[in-house]
């Protein structure tokens, strides 16, 4: 498996954040069928070739995703 980490900040409210969050995995779920669930401020991202978390904090997102053994053969520098 490849793991992806990625942070980014931002200058919004946590729940304008959230929001945006929210609206991002939406699409996610309508392009690549993936599922979600929130837990409190933790977005948790699921779906047969990855698994990751989102979490929308004060001051930055912060994205870490496992991606499968299938998108690890097609993301790697090899």
């Amino acid at each position: 498996m490849s793991d992806i980490r990625i942070r980014r900040s931002h200058t919004k409210p946590l729940d304008e954040a959230r929001k945006a969050a929210e609206k991002l995995a939406k699409q996610l779920r309508k392009d690549f069928d993936l599922d979600y669930v929130w837990e409190g401020y933790v977005l948790r991202i699921e779906r047969s070739v990855v698994d990751g978390e989102l979490h929308a904090m004060t001051r930055d997102v912060l994205l870490a995703a496992s991606l499968g053994s299938l998108l690890a053969i097609l993301t790697s520098p090899n």
